[in-house]
């Protein structure tokens, strides 16, 4: 009787906390169950710009959608003629050298499969007349670079006829903005530039390839040139991308300048100047840490050191080839702040202090490294 009895009270607590559990409010889903709002769709994007390309992949990708990226029309057009079914839209940057996206738009118009496939057109600037033009070749609608994630997806799903689109009233950004804005410089927005544009240490990678760009104009000796404009052009783009306001807004004037074949000589000096300026914010910015974690699993010091040692032996014959898996390595002993530094600089190419960096590491950590090396 005892244990029947036992029975009963266990099964009615059950019963209970049963009851109890389903008359709870049902908690929401999480943010990031709704994030994929571009799941099942296929994007194309075509820009000349790498660091525009890289940039639209990752948002929509963290959409859920599947992006394909051509850094011309020509192979946008060719693409799409062998894989007519596969693509729900196309994002089309206007300037491009060898087809623009106007021609671009105007050639996949013309093949009957086709002429419904969703086209939007990518410009720094929206002007009346761009916006015109944009309709003329077939474009059935426009966004400003740098884009607004939320209008874009809305616009995209819209056009793409998605019916399950999800509206996400975010309580936390996508990308968590981990690095403290504490280092400051006139002319960047990087509170906007975190956004959208990825996290931190992608952000930083943009910015120092942005640089390596810019280094392009000391080796352009007319002003004049469709290689300058080219240039300009996507300087222009880039620097608004990133928040880098003020060469954004000069470059802009330039472009504008060279579209009325206008002299630039005097105003390409002020962006000359406002680059220069914004390198060394840059370098600052990008070699800051945010923390002072040494390690970021048991520390191994006999393997830091040999790591260290292979990467200083590869650098002191100036040529870093071969180093990622190495780095990536090292990346699972050191924290990313830690390793940051020493990765920038060997994308500057900038042996001497990828050199000071590596040695800098091995003071830190209390490590020696091969004597014939130091």
């Amino acid at each position: 009787m005892l244990c029947i009895f036992c029975l009963i009270i266990v099964f009615t607590n059950i019963k209970a906390t049963q009851e109890h559990k389903e008359t709870q409010p049902k908690k929401p889903l999480s943010n990031a169950l709704l994030l994929k709002r571009l799941k099942g769709l296929t994007l194309l994007v075509v820009d000349d710009n790498d660091i525009n390309l890289e940039v639209a992949s990752r948002v929509f990708k963290a959409e859920g959608a599947l992006v394909i990226t051509m850094d011309n029309g020509q192979k946008a057009v060719d693409y799409l003629k062998n894989n007519i079914d596969n693509v729900d839209l196309v994002l089309m940057d206007i300037q491009m050298p060898i087809m623009d996206g106007y021609q671009t738009t105007g050639l996949i118009r013309q093949i009957p499969a086709l002429m419904d496939l969703p086209i939007v057109a990518l410009s720094a600037g929206v002007f009346k007349s761009q916006i015109e033009k944009a309709t003329s070749a077939g474009m059935n609608d426009f966004i400003a670079k740098p884009f607004d994630v939320e209008q874009a997806v809305n616009l995209i799903a819209k056009l793409a006829k998605k019916t399950d689109l999800v509206i996400v009233n975010r309580e936390t950004p996508l990308i968590e903005k981990s690095l403290s804005t504490a280092i400051q410089f006139s002319g960047v927005d990087i509170e906007s530039a975190l956004e959208t544009r990825g996290d931190v240490d992608v952000y930083k990678r943009y910015l120092v390839k942005f640089l390596q760009d810019c280094e392009s104009l000391n080796i352009i000796s007319k002003t004049s040139s469709e290689e300058f404009a080219a240039l300009i052009h996507k300087i222009k783009g880039t620097a608004k991308m990133l928040g880098l306001i003020e060469i954004s807004d000069i470059a802009h004037e330039i472009d504008e300048l060279i579209d009325h074949n206008l002299d630039t000589n005097e105003i390409f000096g002020r962006l000359k100047m406002a680059i220069d300026a914004a390198q060394n914010f840059i370098h600052d910015y990008a070699s800051a840490k945010q923390t002072i974690d040494l390690a970021v699993k048991d520390f191994d010091g006999n393997i830091i050191s040999e790591l260290l040692t292979v990467v200083l032996q590869t650098v002191e014959q100036d040529s870093p080839d071969g180093l990622t898996a190495t780095l990536n390595e090292l990346s699972e002993y050191l924290t990313t702040e830690r390793i940051e530094p020493l990765k920038l600089a060997l994308d500057f190419f900038d042996f001497p202090l990828a050199k000071s960096e590596i040695i800098k590491l091995a003071n830190e950590c209390d490590l020696s490294l091969g004597a014939e090396n130091v």
